[in-house]
């Protein structure tokens, strides 16, 4: 289902080298014991490893995307604020996601975690409660150009 709302994905090219040594890693261990098919094998098992670990450990902020996606903003904001909880208490799953979850995503889980709850308080009319959350993010991440762009389109000052 194609959806009409905004989304961004930020790539952090460097992170795409250790899951290249991952790759590589998972090809000499089925060379070693089996070398027929050998790309076959390491792709298909690349990318169940990937998707195992995308959908496992992040699966509350998964459960936000999906609400998001169906418009039903209020019932997504306590998954994205349980996904921030997880991702604040195990900071180093998302530190080193491009290995964890095998992410390439430039931003860290918690940053999108907080820019979606605001965007969901925006959606239903919590102006007040979405520029605060907006604001958190600047301070946690400043260099957060999504949080810095909504502001600027709610009409807010942005603090420096």
């Amino acid at each position: 289902m194609a959806s009409k709302l905004p989304v961004l994905r930020q790539v952090a090219w460097f992170s795409l080298l250790p899951q290249f040594v991952i790759m590589t890693s998972i090809g000499l261990l089925f060379y070693l014991f089996s070398p027929q098919n050998l790309i076959l094998k390491s792709a298909v098992c690349y990318l169940l490893l990937s998707f195992v670990l995308r959908s496992v450990i992040p699966v509350q902020h998964r459960w936000g995307i999906r609400l998001v996606k169906k418009k039903q903003f209020e019932e997504a904001i306590p998954f994205f604020q349980s996904s921030a909880q997880f991702f604040t208490k195990y900071k180093w799953i998302d530190r080193y996601r491009f290995i964890t979850l095998l992410s390439s995503s430039r931003i860290s889980y918690l940053e999108m975690a907080m820019l979606n709850e605001a965007f969901c308080l925006s959606q239903i009319e919590k102006r007040t409660d979405a520029v605060k959350k907006y604001e958190e993010v600047l301070t946690l991440f400043p260099d957060s150009d999504i949080a810095r762009t909504a502001l600027k389109m709610m009409g807010h000052k942005i603090k420096e």
